[in-house]
């Protein structure tokens, strides 16, 4: 039997119902502990010494934080620091016990929760896994290709759906079984934490996948949740390491906001001089403006995720790749360089068919001109063929309408007295003007115009690689139209952008058309060739990510970009389109690219 202080001192005034609930206290420390504490010897209670404090419960396992401070409060000196009696104390233990039973009610919850883990994960590697083999069966397969070889592909389509079904079922459930493990223990760690979790994963995801809404709503749950656990990733901030050939230049950057559904850059601050290291950024799309006395302005888009350090580390390497800087006067007035590095390419939900996957990727720098080709530069190119006694092949690459292999369709072109070609009103009574993109022109047409081009520049210029294109189009944050994502018609030179019959525009017309690098009228204007055979997969890109170099051959190219006769939703950056190499089609131009040298 344990006697309180005011007890043992024979303090009989002080004595009460307090008292017994003293002796309870050490009672309960006994259970918990398995011991009376070290100072309850008889003798020395006897001796009327002061108790000393005692020390937390520890028993066979963890104590509760709860219980412990049932008995410190039972315990205490003071009789008036206690509770005032036994049924207090009791009160106190029943909520603390009901609270306890509550946690276990809840950690089962979790529990059951945890058991669905591995099913939804499963769920979703088997959808991912068909659906990809049911894209590379699409691809191999012609558009007209009969309904007895696509059932196979729509089985796979159909077990992909519900596998992903079965996930989004289970997780609905897992995440009812958390949310009650809440309202039965609205504090407890376990719940809190797997909820957190799994939003990161949903904000990620939504992230990767550009649904704003769907990444908002996980932010919220996340920091309502896991705040403080999640704070590093909340806060998200990037890095950029940028280098440049050579050393020693001035580096502006830029971020992206959007304004009037445009992405427009707003300047950050000034850097420099380069080589630059680590330097904290925020998630987000920049532009990196770069200039050294005696060389060419550069810019570079970067994209910088959650937590990324943007290094230009190319595949396979260990150390940045500089930027190189052109020397002054090495480029012409519309040479545009693309520089080496990563950027996002296809379609991020490979909803469409005529497009490529979503993957980053490594292009080598570049250089692309910033216009497609004009029925003035043409010109000068034909008239050059007549002037050097190459007449056949100046008919032969003129513009025409369609005919046929035997009957090759009328000139679009008129002639000079000279002999030379000059524009005059077409069938409809148009008349082309000079700096119109040229249309009309077969793949032999372009790909002689480039051959000509290259001679009397003495640079290696040709058609640009379809993914060379798709870079200088899009730059490196994967944005659907030059501008940003938004579809909005009067930003490119299509058949909405104003009333009336549509006709093609002078090349650099509508300015919004532009992209991060420079690049004109690639939304609108005319689709284009490009070098590459054609594949239903694309051109060929190394296991790590890599571009390899352009294969052409075959008699199918690809085409990428808009036109001015096309609906304006049709004019995406992600969008292919398969041109047969003798067909001419008035939708249809060209411009030059060639690979970036030094010097």
């Amino acid at each position: 039997m344990y006697m309180a202080p005011e007890q043992a001192r024979g303090d009989a005034a002080a004595v009460g119902p307090w008292s017994d609930v003293y002796a309870l206290g050490i009672t309960l420390f006994q259970v918990l502990e398995g011991r009376p504490p070290e100072w309850a010897a008889g003798y020395r209670l006897l001796q009327r010494e002061p108790a000393a404090p005692i020390r937390p419960p520890e028993g066979p396992g963890r104590v509760p934080d709860e219980l412990v401070e049932i008995v410190y409060r039972a315990t205490r000196e003071d009789p008036g620091e206690r509770y005032p009696d036994g049924a207090a104390m009791a009160a106190a233990l029943g909520a603390w016990l009901d609270g306890a039973q509550r946690r276990d009610r809840a950690r089962a919850l979790v529990a059951r929760a945890d058991a669905l883990r591995p099913a939804i994960h499963l769920h979703r590697d088997r959808a991912r896994t068909l659906a990809a083999t049911a894209r590379e069966m699409w691809d191999q397969l012609p558009p007209y290709a009969p309904v007895e070889e696509k059932r196979p592909v729509w089985a796979l389509e159909d077990q992909a759906r519900e596998e992903a079904r079965a996930a989004a079922r289970d997780e609905v459930e897992l995440l009812q079984l958390l949310r009650q493990a809440l309202e039965e223990a609205p504090d407890l760690d376990e719940a809190r934490d797997r909820l957190a979790d799994l939003y990161r994963l949903r904000h990620a995801d939504a992230e990767a996948r550009g649904d704003a809404e769907a990444a908002a709503e996980a932010e919220a749950q996340l920091r309502r949740f896991g705040a403080r656990r999640h704070a590093e990733y909340l806060r998200g901030q990037g890095a950029l390491t940028l280098l440049t050939e050579p050393p020693g230049a001035q580096v502006r950057i830029y971020r992206y906001v959007e304004q009037d559904r445009r992405l427009v850059p707003r300047h950050v601050g000034d850097f420099g001089p380069s080589p630059l290291f680590e330097v904290p950024l925020d998630p987000g799309s920049y532009l990196c403006e770069i200039e050294a006395e005696g060389y060419e302005p550069v810019l570079v888009p970067v994209y910088i995720r959650r937590r990324e350090h943007w290094d230009g580390v190319p595949p396979g390497g260990h150390a940045p790749v500089p930027i190189l800087l052109p020397a002054r006067g090495s480029l012409g007035p519309d040479d545009v360089v693309v520089p080496a590095g990563w950027f996002w390419s296809g379609e991020r939900s490979r909803s469409k068919d005529a497009s490529l996957p979503w993957r980053q990727l490594w292009l080598d720098a570049f250089v692309i001109r910033r216009f497609p080709v004009t029925n003035a530069e043409y010109i000068a190119f034909l008239d050059e063929l007549v002037a050097s006694g190459r007449q056949a092949e100046a008919e032969r690459f003129v513009p025409r309408y369609k005919g046929s292999a035997d009957h090759p369709g009328a000139a679009i072109y008129g002639r000079r007295d000279d002999g030379g070609f000059c524009l005059v009103p077409d069938a409809d009574g148009d008349l082309w003007q000079p700096d119109w993109p040229v249309t009309m022109v077969t793949l032999e047409g372009a790909e002689a115009f480039a051959a000509w081009e290259a001679a009397r520049t003495g640079q290696p210029w040709r058609l640009p690689g379809e993914l060379q294109w798709e870079k200088a189009a899009r730059g490196v944050d994967g944005r659907i139209f030059p501008w940003g994502d938004a579809p909005e018609p009067t930003y490119a030179a299509t058949r909405d952008c104003r009333p009336g019959q549509p006709t093609p525009l002078p090349v650099g017309a509508v300015p919004t058309d532009r992209s991060p690098y420079g690049v004109r009228d690639l939304s609108g204007g005319v689709c284009e060739f490009c070098a590459d055979a054609w594949s239903p997969t694309g051109p060929p890109v190394s296991a790590a990510g890599r571009v390899l170099p352009v294969v052409t051959g075959g008699d199918v190219r690809p085409g990428r970009g808009g036109a001015w006769s096309w609906h304006h939703a049709l004019c995406r950056l992600d969008y292919r389109t398969r041109h047969r190499t003798g067909v001419r089609r008035s939708d249809t131009g060209f411009r030059l690219a060639r690979d970036l040298t030094t010097g």
